[in-house]
């Protein structure tokens, strides 16, 4: 690689640095993070009630009344069924 595209390269990334969440993203360190149902909601761009409604996304039993899932089991459901 070139010198000045390096250079480039290296000015690009000072001037748009990632941030912490991209970075544990990209590093897989939040493979063992739990998120509610809001987040998960979110995440996929939907409702809540939607979210309950969701057979095949894999869901963590907390206590009775709360629904946990895994970060990566949602990005994984959200990037096989993306719309």
């Amino acid at each position: 690689m070139k010198k000045d595209t390096f250079l480039s390269i290296a000015r690009l990334v000072d001037d748009d640095p990632l941030t912490e969440a991209q970075i544990r993203e990209l590093t897989g360190a939040d493979k063992d993070d739990v998120i509610g149902i809001e987040r998960a909601a979110q995440m996929l761009g939907v409702k809540t009630a939607q979210v309950r409604l969701m057979k095949d996304l894999p869901r963590l039993h907390t206590n009775n009344r709360r629904l946990q899932y895994r970060l990566i089991d949602v990005r994984a459901y959200r990037d096989k069924h993306c719309w």
